[in-house]
């Protein structure tokens, strides 16, 4: 007897440990009474052996007791939520499971509680965020709407409602795939994917709206996890590809009225380069202009002394056709210099050098300017005229200088060598330089230093957008100690 009374009380222990080293606070009732309550109560709960005799509906909260006598009353296990004062008065949020138990002769009920006052609040801060996260949502530019597990729609923006034409009730419990204008099986997959928490790629796919049109879409579906929802976002391509349509022509539309200014600026160029063109042509026309006198005079002398032979009308009439060539050639020479290309072709760089120096030679001699060239023999591939007039532009712009700055010792000295692959011009002139506040500024549209009337301000413009553009090249500025520095590379 005493070993069976032994071995009784060892099993009673042993279950006492095993309650013990439970997670779940359990109390033991018999007749409505708590005869045992494990470590877990008294360490969770505050509660000690006092408890012990009490019915556990002491410390349970009110709204929780009716409930609770329901399913004590009840034979098979049952697992429900309530809510439990601990010794201090605090509520806690509980899951509980209890079911009755024949042990010893006896017939007692075994009850668990899982505290789960910190799941409940975070459940509560998760949708109390999850009705913020859909109400900043609900004015989003891009329709957006919420699935749940059934594929059915919890929630729909004002954009959705827009792009479908059906109304947030309309759409509410309506099934995702009857917006599909026929099977979706590829939806299906990236949703299904999206569920199990995988990324999904977008895909597009054709959307029907209540009148019967359908739209291109492009889709994007990601999951959350604390609502067990598919987000879905639409983008409108129908829209997209209409207001790409109005981008493109408004560009167009840019492009040819920039062609038109940049037209319009070439132009210009061109008639005031034209201006100093002529200017240039008369220096070089006044020396033959003066030699076909002279030979006037030496007719209207012979005929007056009645010497004029045979033999001396031969040698002025000579002498006057190379007088009147060379002032051909010069007039074809400029005409030259003002066709455009149409073509790009390979040239020597010094040989554009060299024309440009000869149109404005005369004019550079009457301004006591000198000219240092230092000769490269390095081909290049582009538009010869337009160069050209770069290089027409920075010499008359240095001689501008030259002449308003300085009254002796002008010099303008271009050289030419090879960088890599890229030949550099570099043109400079010990005119004083420009202005540093200003030196940023040099070529931009209709900027110029000169005086009003003197200078139309697109000189340096067109010789960046011939450069960079025409030529693919670069052109910069800069200040050295004696005047300005120009630098293209080709």
């Amino acid at each position: 007897s005493s070993s069976v009374d032994k071995q009784l009380e060892d099993e009673k222990k042993l279950t006492q440990t095993l309650l013990d080293l439970s997670f779940e606070s359990t109390f033991i009732t018999k007749n409505g009474k708590c005869i045992y309550i494990n470590k877990n109560v008294k360490e969770t709960f505050g509660y000690s052996e006092k408890l012990i005799g009490k019915t556990p509906f002491d410390f349970f909260h009110p709204d929780s007791v009716e409930l609770l006598q329901g399913k004590f009353s009840q034979e098979k296990a049952s697992v429900y939520e309530g809510k439990v004062f601990d010794s201090k008065g605090n509520i806690h949020t509980v899951a509980i499971e209890s079911q009755y138990l024949d042990y010893s002769e006896s017939r007692i009920r075994i009850t668990k509680m899982q505290d789960i006052t910190n799941q409940k609040e975070t459940e509560k801060i998760i949708k109390e965020s999850e009705r913020n996260y859909k109400e900043a949502l609900k004015n989003a530019g891009n329709p957006i709407g919420f699935i749940n597990q059934e594929n059915k729609f919890t929630f729909v923006n004002k954009a959705f409602e827009d792009f479908t034409e059906f109304t947030a009730n309309e759409l509410i419990g309506k099934s995702y795939f009857d917006l599909a204008d026929k099977e979706d099986s590829k939806s299906k997959e990236k949703i299904k994917l999206a569920k199990s928490g995988r990324t999904v790629s977008k895909h597009r796919k054709k959307c029907i709206s209540r009148q019967g049109e359908i739209k291109d879409v492009e889709v994007s579906y990601g999951f959350i996890s604390s609502s067990n929802e598919v987000i879905i976002t639409l983008i409108d391509l129908t829209k997209e590809e209409n207001r790409k349509r109005d981008l493109e022509k408004q560009i167009n539309n840019e492009i040819i009225k920039n062609r038109e200014k940049d037209h319009l600026l070439i132009q210009q160029s061109r008639n005031a380069s034209m201006g100093e063109m002529i200017s240039n042509i008369a220096h070089q026309w006044r020396q033959p202009l003066n030699a076909l006198s002279l030979q006037m005079n030496l007719i209207d002398t012979g005929l007056q002394m009645e010497n004029l032979t045979n033999e001396k009308i031969q040698k002025i009439s000579n002498k006057s056709h190379t007088l009147i060539k060379s002032m051909s050639q010069t007039i074809d020479d400029f005409r030259n210099f003002f066709k455009p290309n149409k073509k790009k072709k390979p040239f020597y760089i010094t040989n554009a050098i060299n024309d440009t120096l000869a149109l404005v030679e005369h004019g550079l001699i009457n301004s006591n300017i000198k000219v240092n060239f230092q000769k490269g023999n390095i081909p290049t591939y582009g538009y010869e005229n337009e160069l050209c007039q770069v290089i027409l532009n920075l010499i008359n712009n240095s001689k501008d200088a030259l002449n308003e700055n300085r009254k002796e010792n002008k010099k303008i000295n271009i050289s030419l060598t090879q960088e890599e692959t890229k030949a550099v011009i570099t043109i400079s002139d010990n005119g004083g330089g420009i202005p540093k506040d200003i030196l940023k500024q040099i070529f931009d549209p209709y900027f110029s230093t000169k005086e009003e009337g003197k200078g139309t301000g697109i000189g340096l413009y067109m010789s960046k957008m011939i450069i960079e553009e025409n030529m693919e090249g670069e052109i910069i500025a800069h200040n050295s100690e004696d005047g300005a520095v120009f630098t293209i590379k080709i």
